[in-house]
């Protein structure tokens, strides 16, 4: 039973968001970019596949959930190097397959804008992360999360480096539209 203010709340904000919700994998998508060439140029790619679901409770103010990405889905439009990024001496997508992101507490803090704290797991090696989103209502049942985060590879083990040639840190973009599940 919804008490009164969360009832206030859930209608002036729009649309209760409570229940389970699932990623729409043709409409989302994970891209990263990094600088190579000592800085002088900008790798980009994305990762064509990703899946996810979550859970909202109290009206929606606040959920959890989980987005898994296929290693082996990495595109950055030169075979030769997503090849490498695939292999044993980066991601390593046949030993681990996927990238998991675990969100463990998603609350709506303001008008389009939650924080989203969990854990990243890359390879063998999981980090905490605790970033703001942007989430907009794009219709009844379909929330579109946005968001980026700043990564040091290092810290996943991705420490393949030719001659010094990678610098600094990757920077990772996600937009990803849930679909609210009917009963």
């Amino acid at each position: 039973m919804n008490d009164p203010e969360t009832t206030a709340r859930t209608t002036k904000e729009g649309v209760d968001r409570t229940g389970a919700w699932v990623l729409d994998r043709a409409l989302s998508s994970v891209r990263f970019a990094h600088k190579t060439l000592w800085g002088m140029a900008t790798v980009k790619g994305e990762f064509a596949e990703v899946s996810g679901k979550g859970e909202a409770a109290e009206g929606g103010r606040t959920a959890v959930g989980t987005v898994v990405i296929r290693v082996a889905s990495v595109d950055t439009s030169h075979s030769r190097r997503d090849g490498h990024l695939r292999s044993a001496m980066f991601f390593d997508a046949e030993k681990y397959p996927e990238i998991a992101f675990d969100a463990e507490q998603v609350e709506f803090c303001a008008e389009e804008t939650v924080r989203i704290t969990g854990r990243l797991m890359v390879k063998d090696r999981e980090k905490a992360l605790d970033f703001t989103a942007k989430a907009v209502e794009t219709d009844p049942g379909t929330l579109r999360l946005t968001a980026t985060v700043t990564l040091d590879r290092a810290e996943f083990g991705l420490t393949k480096n030719q001659l010094g040639m990678i610098k600094g840190p990757a920077t990772v973009s996600a937009d990803l539209l849930f679909r609210r599940l009917l009963d």
